[in-house]
């Protein structure tokens, strides 16, 4: 299902909508914080990932919890009304950047690697992309890892 909001002038649009004089709600887009994004379609293992310029990165580092490293970062962002709120993040694996001269197939992920969801194993790849519009974005697909893949990750998180 979609996330599209209602637009004003709907039949369930009421006069208390916050983006009445919006001028990009007619376009189908939101506001988050400062910026406008499309809606988009979720789905199972698959995203459209936006960049938001207005996202500070607060801190970040390495912590024990239950004896394994954690990873967490802390951003700064913007809700609706343009208030600032604070993110706190786990990483989840790290990624790395596939230069196009280094890929053997041009089709391959410009970024990817082996991430770890509630204790699943994936594999990431992200594929950079340029809308209508003109504002970039990354697809991003989530695949079971092979067996030597999942070896590898193993052994990264033992470290």
């Amino acid at each position: 299902m979609a996330r599209w909001l209602k637009k004003k002038g709907s039949k369930r649009a009421k006069d208390t909508d916050t983006n009445y004089h919006d001028p990009y709600w007619n376009r189908g887009a939101i506001k988050y914080g400062r910026n406008y994004i499309m809606a988009y379609e979720v789905k199972e293992k698959k995203a459209v990932l936006f960049s938001d310029p207005a996202v500070e990165l607060i801190g970040a580092g390495e912590t024990l919890v239950n004896g394994k490293k954690t990873y967490i970062t802390v951003l700064k962002k913007f809700d609706r009304q343009g208030l600032p709120f604070y993110e706190a993040l786990v990483g989840i694996g790290r990624l790395h950047y596939n230069a196009p001269e280094n890929k053997s197939n041009p089709a391959s992920p410009d970024i990817g690697g082996l991430i770890n969801i509630d204790g699943e194993p994936l594999r990431f790849g992200g594929w950079a992309k340029t809308a209508s519009n003109g504002n970039s974005y990354i697809s991003m697909n989530l695949d079971s890892p092979s067996a030597s893949q999942q070896e590898a990750s193993r052994e990264d998180s033992a470290d």
